[in-house]
């Protein structure tokens, strides 16, 4: 089962969760807070604590960051298989840009108090 934790009151991070959502046709992904359940069943308490990343629970390991960004991507649908070419940038030019977005995200998406309520057909596809 592929899982993607991501923090439940970012609004940039619901937003690329409601993108993801509407792209898997093949229902390929579920999706988790990062505050969840299923997020302490999983993940290291260090990996849960770091509201800054996205990670990606896929075929047993965590991706991190933009590794997590363009695996999820290119799982969701054929037309994305081509963002892997990003993997031509090493990782940590990458994670450099992951890193400053995610540091200002709350400045510039802005923040809920509370996680998101996702709608019934979301429900389907969240796990806690």
């Amino acid at each position: 089962m592929n899982i993607l934790f991501f923090d439940g009151v970012c609004h940039l991070c619901n937003g690329y969760i409601n993108f993801l959502i509407r792209m898997d046709t093949q229902k390929v992904i579920y999706y988790s807070a990062l505050q969840g359940q299923k997020a302490i069943d999983l993940l290291s308490p260090a990996q849960r604590t770091d509201l800054k990343s996205i990670l990606y629970y896929k075929h047993e390991k965590v991706l991190e960051k933009s590794t997590a960004v363009i695996e999820s991507l290119a799982d969701v649908s054929s037309w994305f298989f081509w963002i892997r070419i990003f993997y031509v940038i090493p990782a940590f030019i990458r994670n450099l840009i992951y890193d400053i977005v995610a540091q200002n995200r709350y400045h510039l998406f802005g923040k809920s108090e509370l996680c998101r309520i996702p709608t019934p057909e979301e429900r389907k596809y969240l796990l806690d």
